[in-house]
């Protein structure tokens, strides 16, 4: 997408000046040209493991990325996290449901916003997803707060969890919302990805080790080799407990699931 032109070169055709020049005209969009290096560096590292006619060339060799952006997010010892506050005055109650299933499940916004009444199993309190991110079917454990949440979820579709203002189609993309449940460009509180953030954050704080973290939140990948395909099943309905009561402890609700998801 960002370099076509090169797609058409030799591979040692591309020289460390054009890769410099085409980061540094990426400055208004950062994390973009550090991924871009990232990506080119993972091309080059490959050709040099595995050619054996010389190929030295690593035209990325001491280009400089861009520092990613960094948010604070209201999720330590010191600070009350007001997520929920701002989650409980969305005005539309399908979309602060679908917010409080990100929070509660820490998947991904697409995975969310697919879900089927067919996927849930409030009886064995248990998510699958048909298609992850990387094409695999996945079986994920809820917790009872994440139960709550579906059970209460407004049910305007005999298929569709979080169906959108046109009948038979699912809720726009999330954005990021302010204190007071608005949607805003910048300067919010909370992004999905953030809800995602801060699911990792109460596993870590609930004592589970990363392997558990990355599994309970979906991450494409487990760990490396073949310990990575044999790794099923790590997460529990305790585990996702354990999670949930941290969100819980640090976001204070003064309100249930059932009253967050009845409120105007």
């Amino acid at each position: 997408v960002h370099v076509p032109r090169w797609l058409d070169m030799s591979i040692s055709d591309i020289t460390r000046t054009m890769v410099n020049e085409k980061i540094k005209s990426m400055s208004d969009k950062p994390a973009t040209a550090t991924n871009l290096l990232r990506a080119l560096s993972a091309i080059y590292g490959t050709q040099l493991a595995y050619r054996d006619d010389g190929f030295e060339h690593d035209p990325t060799y001491r280009v400089k990325g861009y520092a990613g952006e960094e948010r604070e997010l209201l999720f330590d010892e010191a600070k009350r996290w007001p997520a929920m506050d701002a989650i409980a005055k969305v005005q539309n109650v399908t979309r602060r449901a679908a917010w409080l299933a990100l929070l509660f499940t820490g998947l991904r916004m697409r995975n969310v916003r697919e879900l089927r009444w067919g996927d849930i199993d409030l009886e064995e309190r248990v998510l699958t997803i048909g298609r992850m991110k990387n094409g695999q079917k996945r079986t994920f454990p809820l917790s009872d707060m994440a139960v709550d949440v579906f059970k209460h979820a407004p049910r305007t579709h005999d298929q569709i969890v979080f169906e959108g203002r046109h009948y038979g189609k699912s809720i726009t993309g999330l954005r990021q919302i302010n204190l007071k449940g608005k949607d805003v460009d910048n300067g919010g509180i909370l992004r999905p990805h953030d809800a995602r953030h801060l699911f990792s954050s109460a596993a870590a704080k609930a004592g589970l080790f990363v392997p558990v973290i990355n599994w309970m939140r979906g991450d494409i990948t487990i760990m490396r080799g073949a310990a990575g395909r044999y790794m099923h099943d790590l997460g529990s309905h305790d585990m996702a407990n354990a999670i949930a009561k941290q969100i819980v402890s640090k976001s204070a609700p003064s309100l249930t699931v059932e009253e967050l998801l009845r409120r105007a």
